[in-house]
């Protein structure tokens, strides 16, 4: 998914996404973020030699000191005082440095950067011709010229549940007792007959799967409950009722790309 839009829930401060999940507060940078020197300035060059053009551009997700001030600020009033911030937990893709070339961009050059922040990544590539000339001109300030791109996975989970309830005492001897065999044969025929039926609920996405796991182990359930208990005897009604939830992973990937300029001042 190129950029993180609406995949993440939660509102902006300061080009940080910020959003609650599972008890703790969390924070993803929108775009890649410049490296800066001592400074403060962004680390970004480019030296000419013979006819080339040495550009060096460094890049992470970690936002500025004055920027995690807001954020503290922004979750002290959400949540109260004290409240902890965390960085988002993701792993690291892939991440590269693209020039515009064409209606496109093409990778120059490509960093390892690690999971855990900053995840700095450090690009340095040797540009000649129309290459070093759209890297020159990104950095007088032209946009979409040159562009950092991480490609971020968040880790996600994908739920699936299956239920099974029905009347079962049209398809029992009545005789009280019944094993796992016979329990299931009892099940089996109930949903042929209309008279015990399956309800199931999915996240998007889920995996045909990971709905077929869910019924599995939700119809183990009902056989081992019924085989446990028996059946209510003559005369009596005897119904199943089974639920069981399973759940895939499903990372989420993102594409967060940030101009070059703008961190100039282009723009």
């Amino acid at each position: 998914m190129n950029g993180i839009g609406t995949a993440l829930p939660g509102r902006t401060v300061a080009g940080v996404r910020l959003w609650a999940e599972d008890g703790a507060w969390l924070y993803l940078a929108e775009q890649p973020l410049p490296l800066l020197d001592a400074n403060g300035r962004p680390q970004v060059s480019a030296l000419e030699a013979a006819g080339m053009t040495m550009l060096s551009v460094g890049a992470s997700l970690q936002p500025t000191e004055a920027t995690m001030a807001l954020l503290r600020q922004e979750v002290a009033q959400l949540a109260g005082p004290g409240t902890e911030l965390h960085p988002a937990a993701l792993t690291m893709r892939h991440a590269a440095l693209e020039v515009a070339e064409a209606e496109s961009f093409a990778e120059i050059a490509t960093a390892r950067a690690s999971d855990l922040p900053p995840q700095a990544a450090a690009f340095s590539a040797v540009l000649k011709d129309r290459r070093a000339a759209t890297a020159q001109a990104a950095l007088r300030g032209e946009v979409g010229r040159l562009r950092v791109l991480y490609r971020v996975a968040l880790p996600r989970r994908r739920a699936a549940t299956a239920a099974l309830a029905g009347d079962l005492t049209n398809h029992l001897d009545g005789t009280g007792r019944i094993d796992a065999a016979g329990a299931e044969a009892a099940i089996r025929c109930a949903m042929e007959m209309g008279d015990a039926k399956w309800s199931e609920q999915a996240d998007p996405g889920a995996s045909e799967e990971l709905r077929r796991t869910a019924r599995s182990i939700a119809m183990a359930q009902a056989v081992q409950s019924l085989a446990r208990t028996g059946t209510a005897g003559p005369g009596a009604r005897t119904t199943v009722q089974a639920e069981a939830t399973r759940t895939e992973a499903a990372p989420l990937t993102l594409e967060l790309t940030a101009d070059v300029a703008g961190w100039l001042g282009g723009g």
